[in-house]
């Protein structure tokens, strides 16, 4: 399975146990959830700020750091808040220091948070279901 692929799959996944974030997906970036029945909030990066799902970006998706504890065997990368804010551009402008996209979600825009990157459509099962512990276990 390509990541075009993997991606499309994701989202299929994604609708069937998860609700679409109050103020919707971003056209995009990034579809916004939450896991049904929680206050669990999660990103999907579904491509590069073209219309569609591209290949050659890989199936990232952002979660609290503290799903972390929940998910095993799957690459994942950690942003802390901490970071926010802490570089600049060229011209000295500060930098949020993470996808864009995140920004307009206020439930993960300043928290701590993890970064995951399924491969396969196991390493993905394996996030979802990760998502799903971590929500009945109230994770916010």
């Amino acid at each position: 399975m390509d990541r075009a692929d993997l991606k499309k799959e994701l989202l299929n996944r994604f609708d069937s146990f998860a609700s679409e974030h109050p103020d919707g997906h971003q056209k995009k970036k990034m579809n916004r959830y939450f896991v049904r029945g929680s206050g669990l909030c999660f990103a999907f990066e579904k491509n590069d700020g073209r219309a569609h799902i591209v290949d050659d970006v890989a199936a990232h998706i952002w979660c609290p750091m503290k799903v972390a504890a929940y998910v095993e065997g799957v690459k994942k990368k950690p942003y802390p808040a901490s970071r926010l804010w802490t570089k600049t551009n060229a011209s000295g402008k500060k930098l949020y220091g993470r996808h864009s996209g995140l920004k307009a979600t206020k439930e993960l825009r300043d928290i701590d948070l993890i970064r995951f990157t399924p491969l396969t459509l196991d390493e993905a099962e394996r996030v979802i279901e990760g998502l799903k512990k971590a929500a009945e276990h109230k994770i916010t």
